[in-house]
């Protein structure tokens, strides 16, 4: 190869657009920081931080499933959203709430249905605490199907961890499972049927509190020791 068509190689790939990797957002809030991948979070949506609230609002984060020949139909739509928090200096973080809603609609007969489901998990990233796991459910839960005409319908669901110890730092992973069916009449005549659910608003609520002054942890620390004391007296 001749050096004047290696340079022009050069050229040429240098003037070839590169992939955009994915970047790390970081969002400051009064409290802590979030961070995470904005690649993704599509199903979920732009999350603003508003005092102790992570807020999403999705768009496209649905199951749809309709049929009208009688056959057995379904959708399933899973994601799940990691986030990173870290507590600012001189706070700790306690747990999370998750309060997450939608709507939904379901019709064709009691063989159409649609369930929303999920956890919510948390893990320490500093010292104790482990991971807290809690399952995400419907209350209520769905009712019974509707009839036509359409009339969509309002669903809530939540779940809550609580962390043990001093954690300044956590991953939380939401996992969201969607999912709408129906199943195929007995009577084989082709019941048109149908069932849809949607999310539009999650809400992470993240507790912290204020790491205690060292006079605090020692006014605790002899006030355990004196009710220990006068306990032990009482008894004699």
């Amino acid at each position: 190869m001749s050096l004047k068509k290696y340079l022009a190689g050069i050229v040429l790939a240098a003037g070839v657009p590169m992939t955009a990797s994915a970047a790390i957002v970081t969002l400051d809030g009064d409290w802590f920081d979030v961070k995470y991948d904005d690649a993704i979070v599509s199903l979920w949506g732009t999350p603003t931080l508003v005092g102790n609230e992570l807020k999403f609002f999705p768009t496209e984060f649905k199951a749809n499933s309709v049929n009208t020949s009688g056959a057995n139909a379904m959708d399933f739509m899973p994601s799940t959203i990691a986030l990173q928090i870290i507590a600012d200096d001189g706070y700790f973080l306690t747990g999370a709430d998750l309060d997450e809603g939608g709507d939904y609609f379901k019709f064709g007969g009691a063989r159409s249905n649609v369930t929303i489901s999920g956890e919510l998990r948390m893990t320490s990233l500093s010292g104790p605490g482990g991971t807290v796991v809690d399952s995400i459910e419907s209350s209520p839960a769905f009712p019974l199907p509707a009839t036509l005409p359409f009339i969509s319908q309002a669903w809530t669901a939540g779940a809550s961890v609580s962390m043990t110890g001093q954690v300044t730092s956590a991953n939380v992973t939401i996992q969201n499972l969607l999912a709408a069916w129906q199943f195929n009449d007995e009577t084989g005549n082709g019941t048109f049927q149908g069932a849809f659910v949607e999310k539009k608003n999650v809400i992470l609520a993240v507790g912290v509190a204020p790491i205690p002054e060292p006079a605090t942890w020692a006014m605790m620390a002899t006030g355990g020791i004196l009710l220990g004391f006068g306990l032990r007296r009482s008894r004699s």
